[in-house]
């Protein structure tokens, strides 16, 4: 969890308020979990938002067959089987399953985010605008477009942000 909160990838995309503390899932031979939206809300009474999902990978992906997090985008299902440490980060509302494990055991965490900013549209902007603005970074950018682009998304988080 200190990780994730120290990452500013994961920062930037999420923009979290509250995140739920993890599950952990071991699936063996035979295990699988089926195409589904996770809850809307989770947590204690009265719950949180549950905007963002994150699947955190906790096993050499060698030590399994199958048991891949396959999720389903606009742009067609995506497939992730990842290195022990490597996090998935997906909208709430994507439809998702966890293929059978035909071998081994796949070992994961699973959390959810509450962003600062509910509207999925509205995060993916403020995501591209900072991803711009590092791309620019890391190429020597001018710096006054990088300050404006900085200034925009800062103003938008602004208005759109609830804490």
């Amino acid at each position: 969890m200190g990780a994730m909160q120290k990452n500013d990838a994961f920062n930037t995309a999420a923009i979290p308020r509250r995140i739920l503390s993890p599950i952990f899932s071991a699936y063996a031979k035979g295990d699988e979990y089926k195409q589904h939206v996770d809850a809307a809300m989770m947590g204690p009474y009265p719950g949180m938002r549950t905007d963002l999902s994150i699947t955190i990978f906790l096993n050499d992906p060698s030590a399994y067959n199958g048991g891949e997090l396959v999720l389903e985008s606009p742009f067609g299902e995506n497939v992730f089987k990842l290195p022990p440490g490597s996090a998935i980060l997906y909208p709430t509302h994507f439809v998702h399953r966890v293929n059978k494990v035909t071998k081994g055991r796949r070992i994961a965490a699973v959390t959810w985010v509450e962003s600062m900013v509910s509207d999925p549209y509205k995060r993916e902007i403020l995501n591209d605008l900072g991803s711009a603005m590092t791309q620019l970074i890391s190429q020597k950018g001018d710096m006054k477009v990088i300050r404006d682009l900085e200034k925009g998304r800062l103003n938008l988080l602004r208005m759109w942000a609830t804490t």
